[in-house]
């Protein structure tokens, strides 16, 4: 799946999220309410930033990754040979580090997706596209 780096797509917050945090809630709360029962757990939350140095350590110690992006939505598209969908939130200019690029370049090795999302909006319309293929393969 090398694709991918040509498919990310950076749209504007049109959200009045502060942090990247807050549009983390929003994206959960809306997938919820969506998908209630039937996806709920599919949906994972990989990142918890360190607020210090002793708590990085010890989040490194127990699995945290440089570069590993935020979500990752546990919804396989056999058909496409795609194992799951990983998530990266960005906000407003916000930069792919290096380490993103790599642990991306990775996971695509691997047969996942991975995309930029910058928006509740845009989470919405990819995890809905998604889930649509899915159903369409069940």
């Amino acid at each position: 799946m090398k694709k991918s780096n040509k498919e990310w797509r950076l749209y504007p917050t049109e959200d009045n999220f502060k942090t990247e945090e807050q549009l983390s809630r929003a994206c959960f709360d809306w997938f919820d309410k969506t998908f209630k029962a039937e996806f709920r757990g599919i949906l994972y939350l990989n990142f918890n930033n360190p607020k210090d140095a002793r708590q990085g350590n010890t989040l490194v110690a127990q699995g945290l990754r440089k570069g590993s992006p935020d979500f990752t939505l546990a919804i396989p598209l056999f058909s496409k040979g795609i194992a799951s969908l990983y998530i990266e939130l960005k906000m407003d200019k916000g930069v792919v580090s290096e380490a993103q690029k790599k642990q991306h370049k990775v996971l695509e090795k691997f047969g996942h997706k991975v995309i930029i999302i910058c928006s509740l909006r845009h989470f919405q319309e990819a995890v809905t596209q998604w889930v649509i293929l899915f159903r369409k393969e069940a």
